[in-house]
């Protein structure tokens, strides 16, 4: 699949799961359970990523092992799909990559060490059977699929003194090998820096992918994106312009970039703003565009926030939308001006936002209840009583 068609399948294909938030259900704390059962509380979400109106996926936190949960009714019912290793245990499952309802990659969590090897476990069939590949890393940070076939990572090592060792493999199968075509350090020639986190990876064809690296070393640093036109065997610094309002001295933190045609894409970048005595006095969320296929990248209007992990989602070049937990703020013109909204319902202590359309969006909240759902763009939230199933 090529295109036009594999671009969509591309804007799906990086979706990371981070633990945060208490384990909670309903308004009491959990019990321990062995098992999703109907007749003890479970653990809350720590990520939701929709494909549709119906269908998405899901992982748990506060829970041990962290399951891997499958919808198809917009969220009220929820079946554990968790891949399971060859002893029969489930594994604890730390990110997962979606590009459809039926294909998902999970990492799950590293235990580290110097012979440490990351596991990938990949469906093709929406989680009824599993397989699994390992490689020579402390763990997988990013993950992106331009189709069914092909895709790359991202392979962590080791990190020291602001250095972090990287990997970047490619896969040509659906992800039942992977070749390494470059690395950050011992690879004179492949142009990836050594300094700084190198913590997303995203291609647009078999040849022209970006890496984001944030380095918190050097304020005012420009050098946070790296592009190759090679399949990633070469990587070189792409220079982007800054957005107004800026203070003396900045951290960028960008995000990955999320193309919804051959041409038309969005970066969001996350500025830390600091005054002369390095103390920050706010965050600015910038989402550049492009219309060339990332050649270029133009910053829209910056949006001040309070927190530069703000959950924030993106579902065409028009429409997105980000929180500072409480508050809403919302474009319908690409990022060019914001709206701040005023969420009527149980919108507060957000943790992340979810829209597959200019209208229908959830959102995920550290606190009951955990999971709530818009039907008008983000004006009104109502809750949504969800329930886990056993496989």
């Amino acid at each position: 699949m090529r295109g036009a068609i594999a671009i969509v399948s591309t804007a799906l294909a990086l979706s990371l799961v981070y633990g945060s938030g208490p384990a909670q259900s309903g308004g009491s704390m959990p019990v321990p359970c062995p098992t999703f059962r109907g007749d003890c509380d479970f653990p809350s979400l720590d990520s939701v990523r929709m494909i549709d109106t119906q269908t998405g996926w899901a992982a748990t936190h506060g829970y041990r092992p962290n399951a891997l949960l499958h919808t198809t009714d917009g969220g009220i019912h929820w079946k554990d799909a968790t891949p399971l290793r060859t002893t029969g245990q489930k594994v604890d499952v730390w990110r997962f990559t979606i590009l459809s309802s039926a294909i998902v990659w999970v990492t799950p969590a590293s235990k580290g060490g110097p012979d440490a090897t990351a596991e990938i476990f990949r469906t093709i069939d929406s989680g009824r059977t599993w397989k699994s590949v390992a490689l020579p890393a402390s763990s997988l940070s990013s993950i992106s699929f331009i189709d069914p076939h092909e895709g790359w990572l991202i392979a962590f090592l080791a990190a020291a003194m602001g250095r972090q060792a990287v990997e970047i493999y490619r896969s040509i199968d659906s992800g039942e090998t992977w070749i390494k075509v470059a690395a950050s350090e011992g690879n004179v020639g492949s142009g990836l820096p050594v300094y700084g986190a190198k913590e997303n990876v995203t291609f647009l064809t078999p040849t022209t992918g970006w890496v984001t690296v944030w380095d918190y070393r050097v304020p005012g640093s420009t050098a946070f994106l790296y592009v190759t036109h090679d399949g990633g065997r070469t990587w070189g610094e792409q220079s982007l312009p800054l957005p107004s309002g800026w203070a003396p001295s900045w951290m960028a933190r960008p995000w990955s970039p999320k193309f919804f045609t051959a041409k038309d894409g969005i970066f969001p970048v996350f500025y830390v703003l600091f005054n002369d005595s390095r103390e920050e006095t706010g965050v600015l969320a910038a989402f550049y565009t492009t219309r060339d296929g990332g050649t270029t990248w133009t910053p829209t209007k910056p949006l001040s926030i309070a927190d530069r992990d703000d959950p924030y989602s993106i579902v065409d070049m028009e429409h997105g939308w980000v929180s500072d937990g409480d508050a809403l703020f919302a474009t319908s013109d690409g990022g060019r001006n914001w709206t701040t909204l005023q969420p009527a319902g149980p919108f507060a202590d957000v943790k992340q936002l979810e829209f597959v359309s200019s209208q229908i969006g959830w959102a995920l909240r550290r606190i009951s209840p955990y999971l709530i759902k818009t039907l008008d763009g983000g004006r009104t939230w109502t809750s949504v009583a969800y329930t886990i199933s056993g496989k």
